[in-house]
């Protein structure tokens, strides 16, 4: 595979779909795709995002999603509303070739896990303490 900062928007677009899967939850960051088709109902841009392990990429989660909600809905965080989740660093930058924005958790020992995409992606920093679905691989 090649690493993220290689390739262009174009070998982005041209990643397979893929869905979110118990053991595939979790990644270093995810890169988020614009797709230029507008959500139906609010009429904002939708995205994809593409996780990201190791530099590398194999899949893009596809789905009709314009909303990326960082610490869950509401900040409770664990893609669920089962507790408030204390603040994370979060850290934010444009990959080099092809400029798209890379998001990832901004602290040591944590990885980023993610929800199936729908009408909106949910986002948070879990620690890399076995507790995690996909750590490990």
């Amino acid at each position: 595979m090649r690493d993220i900062n290689d390739m262009t928007r174009e070998e982005f677009e041209a990643l397979p779909c893929c869905d979110a899967t118990e053991d595939s939850l979790c990644c270093h960051s995810i890169v988020v795709l614009p797709t230029g088709t507008p959500h139906p109902t609010t009429g904002y841009q939708c995205m994809d995002f593409i996780p990201v392990r190791d530099h590398a990429v194999s899949c893009r989660l596809s789905g009709n999603t314009d909303l990326l909600l960082i610490d869950g809905v509401g900040g409770y965080g664990d893609c669920s509303y089962a507790a408030l989740v204390p603040p994370k660093a979060w850290m934010m930058d444009c990959l080099r070739k092809s400029g798209l924005l890379q998001l990832r958790t901004g602290r040591v020992g944590y990885w980023l896990q993610y929800s199936q995409p729908s009408c909106n992606f949910e986002i948070v920093a879990v620690p890399k303490s076995g507790e995690a679905k996909g750590e490990g691989e």
